[in-house]
């Protein structure tokens, strides 16, 4: 199935809490075959040209890449209930520029598992696809990039104030509610 209808699908069946034009970094196939769309040559050069990491510069890529679906799923096949994301990756497949197959390349692990991670999240905490993956995000979704769960002893007062500092736009209702905070 084509990028651009995987991401329509999901969206329309799933829609995000505030609707947003997806960007999508791929170059169109006409401007691709005849070289006139730019986007192209990030494609080509060599097997990992043009691969995206999250945050994606499209939110909705990002909210796919730990949409609940994928997080049960990951879940089910690992056997267990607490798993932490430690990679996601997106590229396309290109006539002559790759032999990848793979529109999305997601990673995940039992939230257990001590060994490293092989790219770590602070590098896109000064990302503004950062925030605004965070500030769409539910927390079961953020939960897998490490934030505690709601109800969990890390809430108090202290520290949803400064996560409101730090993101102004996430929604900490279902953090505050579990911690008895309104």
């Amino acid at each position: 199935m084509p990028h651009h209808s995987c991401v329509r699908r999901c969206v329309r069946e799933h829609p995000p809490r505030r609707r947003a034009r997806a960007v999508c970094p791929l170059p169109a196939a006409r401007g691709r075959h005849d070289g006139t769309d730019p986007r192209r040559e990030r494609f080509f050069g060599d097997q990992f040209a043009g691969i995206d990491y999250f945050p994606f510069a499209s939110t909705e890529i990002s909210l796919m890449a730990v949409h609940p679906r994928i997080l049960d799923l990951a879940e089910a096949l690992l056997g267990e209930e607490s798993i932490q994301i430690y990679g996601a990756e997106a590229w396309a497949k290109l006539a002559g520029a790759s032999d990848y197959d793979q529109i999305i390349h997601t990673d995940y692990r039992p939230a257990a598992v001590t060994w490293g991670r092989r790219r770590g999240w602070a590098y896109a905490a000064v990302d503004k696809e950062w925030y605004r993956f965070v500030s769409r995000a539910i927390p079961r979704q953020l939960q897998v990039f490490g934030f505690p769960p709601p109800g969990h002893p890390y809430w108090t007062p202290q520290t949803l104030a400064g996560m409101s500092l730090r993101y102004p736009d996430l929604d900490l209702s279902a953090w505050a509610d579990a911690a008895g905070q309104k």
